[in-house]
């Protein structure tokens, strides 16, 4: 099971012990009608409906020409194939019980089946209302402390500023994250008010964070890029960049020479990444201490 950063509280009405929640900009409880939200929610994870329309029907094993028709509102979904489209949706529960709620209240066929159902959308609604009351009450962690916790997080931030990387399932191949991994990610960012939601896309509201010394979360952020690079050793992709590693004796006064050197040519990069044009997104870090 994927990690989740934020939005984990106790299910205290339906079966499950616990419950997660993702926030997400076409939020499913604004729609009535799930031919639009179909296309917003593929839109919002995989950038465009285009393609994965198709592979959407596949999914739920529908031919792709029917599928077409109930996207025109000439035909219906049945409750089954709803249900198998809850995964290439990347649905969390409460999501699959309104999306199965949408395609009941489509299918509708008399006044007081369309009352019924609506009556337990709205319930569902509520229900989502009380546990976001719960979550701000019992998180654990600082927004803070959730953003610096990994080096994810502030990747995914910087992956918004490529012009080609502009839905969750392309940051996903470019980083090597799971989809899933993403969109927690996506979620706390737009928590933390870094991005947020607009004209179809996720747009950066920060651009890029200065951690200045004594930060209270600086040395978790540290422990996970450094931990990153070691994945990276294990799974032998240290080749695609630059690593220097060694031990040595020498003088005190030499040791300090060396890390105002690196510390001044640290300075000079700065300079060149603000100006430059984002195309990839990198880890950058030194360490050069004494052993003591």
């Amino acid at each position: 099971m994927t990690r989740r950063n934020v939005f984990i509280v106790k299910k205290f009405i339906t079966k499950c012990t616990f419950y997660e929640i993702k926030l997400f900009m076409n939020k499913i409880t604004t729609y009535n009608d799930f031919r639009a939200y179909i296309r917003d929610r593929l839109k919002s994870v995989y950038g465009t409906d285009r393609g994965h329309l198709v592979q959407l029907a596949q999914t739920a094993n529908i031919q792709p020409s029917y599928f077409s028709r109930v996207m025109k509102g000439e035909a219906q979904l049945s409750l089954e194939q709803a249900a198998l489209m809850n995964s290439y949706l990347h649905h969390e529960e409460f999501e699959e019980e309104y999306f199965l709620l949408l395609v009941q209240y489509s299918r509708s066929g008399s006044e007081k089946v369309r009352k019924f159902t609506l009556s337990q959308m709205q319930a569902l609604k509520e229900k989502e209302k009380s546990l976001h009351i719960k979550i701000g009450a019992s998180k654990n962690k600082t927004d803070q402390e959730v953003l610096f916790q990994s080096w994810s997080e502030l990747a995914v931030l910087s992956c918004l500023s490529i012009d080609n990387l502009n839905s969750p399932k392309k940051i996903a191949d470019h980083l090597g994250m799971s989809l899933d991994g993403v969109l927690d990610c996506l979620s706390t960012l737009i928590e933390n008010k870094c991005i947020e939601f607009r004209d179809e896309k996720y747009c950066q509201v920060i651009r890029q964070f200065h951690l200045p010394h004594g930060f209270k979360f600086l040395d978790q952020y540290h422990s996970s890029i450094r931990l990153k690079a070691v994945e990276r050793i294990q799974n032998k992709k240290n080749q695609e960049g630059e690593m220097y590693s060694s031990t040595i004796s020498i003088s005190k006064k030499d040791l300090e020479t060396i890390q105002s050197l690196i510390s001044n040519t640290t300075k000079e990069i700065k300079k060149i990444i603000k100006d430059s044009k984002p195309e990839v997104v990198a880890l950058f870090s030194w360490d050069i201490f004494e052993l003591s």
